[in-house]
């Protein structure tokens, strides 16, 4: 097992950063939302954050599949939101991937505050109890970079204009958490930013690395 990464929430409401994100955009760089890996370039997705987990494109039209049925019990109904930030040329300057989906309140708990939740959700027999809709870097069954950014380019402005977007769709999805992660220990200029932006740090679980 290695040190776990790095997870950020909010620590202030969206509101308070909100607006001075208009003032740091850069003009030059526009920012794309879609609902399906399928709207991407594979081959470029791939050569950016392929390589970091189980989040090829392949892998992720995968997950798509699996869990996008409507049939699915809510905890296995996610939705999908890929942003990329493209410069005047075209270049991606940021890719990073969201899913909608049902978290348990306890999930990163200690080992004795998760065991007394789920006793109390037995003893109520609602297995929801606790339970918030989270919008989220990554998906429940991913773990490693999900954040590509060209650090010889503006990653601090596309990464502003990422963060923006994910917050309209948290509300949008009426969502009460914006997750990011995982991230690696050591990267000051990055977790400054993002602290700046009103998101505090919490340890993840270890991971395992082959």
């Amino acid at each position: 097992p290695s040190p776990g990464p790095v997870s950020l929430l909010p620590d202030a409401p969206p509101a308070a950063w909100a607006a001075s994100l208009e003032l740091v955009v850069e003009p030059a760089l526009r920012l794309e939302h879609h609902r399906s890996i399928r709207a991407l370039d594979a081959a470029e997705w791939d050569r950016c954050l392929g390589a970091n987990g189980t989040y090829t494109a392949a892998g992720l039209a995968m997950l798509e599949a699996i869990f996008t049925r409507p049939e699915s019990r809510p905890e296995d109904r996610w939705a999908f939101h890929y942003f990329a930030v493209r410069d005047r040329e075209g270049r991606p300057v940021a890719l990073t991937f969201f899913t909608e989906a049902l978290w348990k309140d306890d999930m990163v708990a200690r080992k004795a505050v998760s065991e007394a939740v789920e006793a109390e959700r037995a003893r109520r027999g609602d297995p929801y109890w606790l339970t918030s809709r989270t919008f989220a870097m990554g998906s429940l069954l991913s773990e490693g970079r999900h954040l590509w950014l060209d650090r010889a380019g503006p990653w601090r402005e596309a990464l502003d204009l990422v963060l923006a977007a994910a917050d309209a769709e948290r509300q949008a999805c009426g969502a009460t958490v914006l997750a990011l992660r995982d991230f690696e220990p050591g990267n000051g200029p990055l977790e400054a930013h993002l602290r700046a932006r009103g998101f505090l740090r919490f340890q993840m679980p270890d991971a395992a690395i082959l």
